[in-house]
């Protein structure tokens, strides 16, 4: 049986568990999974010899719950454990006893609900598992395969799990040695833990020693150490050094001297930083690379809003720039965390070395990653999985070229925003068809205007259109600039909507995709006797509440909120090269900016466009208004010839 009927069949089993937990008991979401994990670590005794299903009669003096929690204990005491670590997680057992509902014989099932799960996970997993010939550590791959269904319906579970796909990706994206020292601050169900537990026994490396030498973790909630202890040791090991405490508390120079870490990983709490900056996930991400040794590998994935522009977080990326080294960052699928409605990526740091201003980092869009969402379950696996990450990992290491599409090379600088999406834009010379539609919704807009009386806006403008032999955009020298700093980018003028009011003088452009971005007339004057604020036209304007649509705009207008402008430094516009220079900004950005990811006043004056030149290397502003003309000529004598 091949890997994805195996994965397919475990997640079935997982899934008909998680609907039981529903069915026939009463319990919070936080009990789920250690109520799993303790009957996994049952069965695991069963198959061993030390435990017999057969007690489990729904006693009521010694509830079936009581008699696992003892089993639990006498059999954890036995490892090699930390004492306070054996108490903590029978402190989380102890739901086993507490929970009335899982230990009353239930009517249908005619027996506890506590048995049944034992009975499912044995007549289901075990038996599925031993028929297969599966030798592989199956009670520990169905506990993942269960926290990610789990996790992924609503977050019932209150864990946002990182996918067990994304912990391999880490351990692939670096080399790791018997030497290493792992260290997870943010454990959460111990995946980068296991990951690199699976990754180093591959190469030879007993798991013993893995679990004495190489493993090390935090994590602040005694029911997320109780559940990752169990994946842990459904795997055979024991470890002393994964503890529960917060790690945002402890000194980076304690954390950095004691455990001496050589490998990072972390997948740090979400949107803690919204009420508290101290836990934002780019101070995570710092304390981490503080508590490392020099030259650690430190692999993070977080939310994109991360390294972006933030006036609270600015000072916190300058630091980690001046004082660790960023490698690259790679965009991943926006249903990676299925549900929970966040773009995430992956940034890779080399700790205590300063960012080298010739440094050249890898920024990879690996949204397209093979896997499919499936719903209540999140990504799923198949075949092109397999190739993409292939890909992946070949351009990350240099083995293989990828266009500017999949990966971008560049140097950094600690203001910018360490994203793929910042650095790519289109600068492949506009193809023929982007000025068609620019200059069809243009002549759209312009005969509804007309028809409706407006003619008057355009009048300065309009002139006979003539054609004229030039040379094709092929043919012209293109170059690229900048917007902030070859042209003036500003913000326009808004006009309160409280007073403004209906009439037939002056345009409102607004962040509408269309029509111009008009959204009707208004008077000069406002309700409360005064002269709105009036925007002079022969501008393009760009919306910046999502994907930056951008329109040239004849005449004077009202604003709304969210619109910037940009204008010639030495020149006035016309109509000709502002929608070429409109074509040329929208070619640039084309889905390179979301609602997630908005085409800000930081992000206009980065953005980088391509236009047409002289021999001197000048804008060539002759050729762009005698381009345009001939689109507009063609498709006039084309109008004329339906007209005839």
């Amino acid at each position: 049986m091949d890997i994805y009927r195996i994965t397919e069949e475990i997640n079935s089993i997982a899934a008909s568990l998680h609907e039981d937990l529903r069915n026939y008991s009463n319990m919070r979401d936080i009990d789920k999974p250690i109520i799993v994990s303790a009957c996994l670590l049952t069965v695991k005794y069963k198959e061993e010899g030390l435990f017999d299903f057969g007690v489990l009669n729904g006693d009521t003096d010694k509830t079936d719950g009581e008699k696992m929690y003892n089993l639990l204990k006498r059999e954890l005491s036995k490892l090699n454990l930390n004492e306070d670590y054996v108490k903590t997680m029978m402190e989380c057992y102890s739901c086993l006893k507490n929970i009335e509902s899982i230990n009353k014989i239930h009517s249908k099932l005619g027996i506890t609900p506590l048995k049944g799960f034992l009975i499912c996970i044995e007549n289901n997993l075990v038996k599925f598992c031993k028929n297969n010939n599966l030798t592989d550590d199956y009670l520990g791959i169905f506990y993942s395969q269960f926290m990610s269904y789990s996790g992924a319906d609503g977050q019932s579970l209150g864990i946002i799990l990182t996918p067990t796909f994304i912990t391999d990706l880490f351990t692939s994206l670096i080399d790791l040695k018997p030497t290493d020292i792992i260290l997870d601050p943010c454990y959460g169900t111990g995946g980068f833990l296991i990951s690199s537990l699976i990754d180093l026994s591959k190469k030879g490396v007993s798991e013993t020693d893995i679990c004495k030498n190489n493993l090390y973790g935090y994590d602040i909630q005694p029911h997320m150490f109780t559940i990752t202890m169990t994946n842990l040791i459904l795997r055979g090991c024991e470890t002393q050094h994964i503890s529960y405490k917060n790690f945002m508390e402890e000194s980076s120079e304690e954390i950095y001297k004691n455990i001496g870490a050589t490998v990072g990983f972390m997948n740090p709490p979400y949107a803690q930083g919204k009420k508290d900056i101290t836990l934002s996930e780019i101070n995570f991400v710092k304390h981490l690379l503080d508590s490392l040794k020099e030259g650690a590998k430190c692999i993070v994935i977080v939310p994109a809003s991360t390294f972006v522009d933030s006036n609270k977080t600015n000072d916190i990326k300058f630091d980690i720039y001046e004082n660790h080294t960023l490698e690259g960052v790679i965009t991943l699928n926006e249903d990676t965390f299925y549900g929970v409605g966040t773009m995430p990526i992956i940034a890779v740091f080399t700790a205590h070395k300063p960012h080298p201003k010739d440094k050249i980092c890898k920024f990879i869009d690996y949204k397209d990653d093979g896997y499919i969402s499936q719903p209540h379950v999140g990504r799923i696996h198949t075949p092109m999985s397999d190739i993409q990450k292939e890909h992946l990992l070949k351009v990350w290491n240099d083995e293989t070229d990828a266009d500017k599409n999949f990966c971008i090379k560049t140097t950094v600088k600690k203001d910018d925003e360490w994203l793929y999406n910042f650095y790519h834009s289109n600068l492949d010379i506009p193809k023929k068809k982007v000025f068609e539609e620019k200059i069809s919704k243009y002549l759209s807009f312009f005969f509804s205007m007309t028809i409706d009386g407006k003619y008057d806006l355009f009048k300065d403008e309009i002139e006979n259109a003539k054609y004229r032999d030039i040379e094709t955009l092929q043919e012209k020298n293109w170059k690229v600039f900048q917007l902030g700093e070859d042209f003036v980018v500003g913000g326009a003028k808004v006009t309160n909507d409280k007073y403004i009011v209906s009439g037939d003088e002056i345009p409102r452009v607004t962040t509408s995709m269309l029509n111009n971005a008009y959204e009707g007339f208004y008077s000069g004057t406002l309700s409360n006797g005064k002269k709105a604020t009036i925007n002079k036209g022969k501008v393009i304007t760009i919306e910046t509440a999502s994907k930056g649509a951008t329109f040239y705009q004849p005449s004077d207008f009202i604003a709304n909120t969210h619109v910037m402008t940009i204008t010639l430094k030495n020149k006035t516009l016309n109509q000709y090269v502002g929608l070429f220079i409109a074509s040329c900004i929208t070619n640039a950005i084309n889905n390179k900016y979301y609602y997630g990811y908005k085409f800000s006043k930081f992000r206009i004056l980065k953005e980088k466009i391509i236009l047409p030149v002289t021999s001197e290397g000048n804008i060539d502003y002759e050729y762009m208004e005698q381009y345009m003309k001939n689109i507009i000529s063609n498709k006039l004598l084309l109008f004329d010839s339906y007209r005839m």
